[in-house]
C-alpha cells in the first residue's frame, strides 16, 4: 500500500481528510516517533539519515509544539486542580483557567499554520517516502536479529545510567528532566527490541515506563508551578492571584511526591538492566 502524498491533497495531520487532531493527540509527552528515530537510528546508512534535516529538526521540535504541548496539558490539569478548591476561590480559579485557554488558543493556532507550512509538508513527503523505501546499514543488512539489537538497548541503557550515575543527592529539576528523556529513549529501544530479546527487554521497558511516567508527573508539576507564579505577579486580579496561588501549593507538593518516588523507580529500571 502506498500512502498519498501531503501534496496530492493528503492531510498531513490525521492521514485522512477530516478535522486536524488537538495538539494533546499530536504532541503529548513521550510521543513515539521523536524517540524510535533517535533510539534506532544506526540501523540506517548514512546516505538516508534517520534524523531530519536541521530546518526539518526546527519545526519538530519548534516553539509553537512546545508551547502548545505546555498549554495543553496545563490547562487539563489545573482544570482538574481548580475544581478542587474551596467556592469562595472559584472566581479566582475561573480566571486563572480562563487564562490559560487563551494561551492554549493562541498555541494551537500557531501549531496549525506550522503544519500548514511548506517546511512540515515537505517533513512528511520524506518520511512517506523513507518508510516506502527503508535502507538499511550495509554491514548490518545480513546480521542476526539476536545479534544487531542488544547493543541498541545497551546504549539507550548506559546513557540513561550514565546521567543517573552523575546526579548530586539534591538533582536540579533540570537534570531530572534530561533523565526522563532519556529514560524515554532506553524505554522506547527496549520496547522495539523485547519481542526478539524476550522477558527480561521487556521488564526493562515496563520499569523505564514507570520512571518516564514519574519524572514527567515531576515536570508538569514544576512548569505548572512556574506558570502559576509568574501569571499572578503580573495579573490585576486579586482573587485570580490568591487561587493562583493555592494552586501553585498543590503543584509544589506534587513535585514534591514526585521527587520522592524516583529513587524507588529508578532501582527498579537498574534491577532489569542489560547485562554488559
Amino acid at each position: 500500500m502506498r500512502w498519498p502524498t501531503a501534496r496530492s491533497g493528503y492531510c498531513a495531520t490525521t492521514r485522512s481528510c477530516g478535522s486536524a487532531p488537538t495538539p494533546r493527540a499530536s504532541i503529548k509527552r513521550g510521543s513515539r516517533p521523536a524517540g524510535y528515530g533517535r533510539t534506532c537510528g544506526p540501523s540506517a546508512p548514512r546516505s538516508q539519515p534517520t534524523g531530519p534535516p536541521a530546518y526539518e529538526r526546527n519545526l519538530a521540535g519548534s516553539a509553537e509544539l512546545g508551547q502548545a504541548r505546555d498549554a495543553d496539558v496545563l490547562l487539563g490539569r489545573l482544570t482538574d486542580r481548580a475544581a478542587g478548591l474551596p467556592q469562595a476561590s472559584a472566581d479566582g480559579a475561573k480566571r486563572v483557567i480562563d487564562a490559560l485557554a487563551t494561551r492554549r488558543t493562541e498555541a494551537h493556532d500557531g501549531v496549525m499554520q506550522a503544519l500548514a507550512s511548506d517546511r512540515y509538508l515537505d517533513l512528511h513527503d520524506r518520511l512517506i517516502a523513507a518508510a516506502q523505501a527503508p535502507a538499511l546499514v550495509e554491514d548490518q543488512r545480513d546480521r542476526a536479529a539476536g545479534k544487531a539489537l542488544p547493543p541498541i538497548v545497551r546504549r539507550a541503557w548506559r546513557q540513561l545510567e550514565k546521567k543517573v550515575s552523575s546526579l548530586g543527592k539534591q538533582p536540579a529539576d533540570e537534570d531530572l528532566h534530561m533523565v526522563r528523556i532519556l529514560a524515554k529513549r532506553c524505554r522506547y529501544a527496549a520496547e522495539a527490541c523485547a519481542p526478539t530479546l524476550g522477558k527480561q527487554t521487556h521488564r526493562l521497558a515496563e520499569a523505564a515506563k514507570n520512571l518516564q511516567d514519574v519524572l514527567g508527573e515531576l515536570n508538569d508539576a514544576v512548569v505548572a508551578e512556574r506558570w502559576l507564579r509568574d501569571w499572578a505577579a503580573h495579573t490585576r486580579s486579586g482573587p485570580g492571584a490568591f487561587a493562583a496561588g493555592e494552586l501553585a501549593a498543590m503543584e509544589r507538593e506534587a513535585a514534591q511526591q514526585a521527587r520522592a518516588q524516583w529513587p524507588a523507580a529508578w532501582k527498579q529500571v537498574k534491577a532489569a538492566a542489560p547485562a554488559n
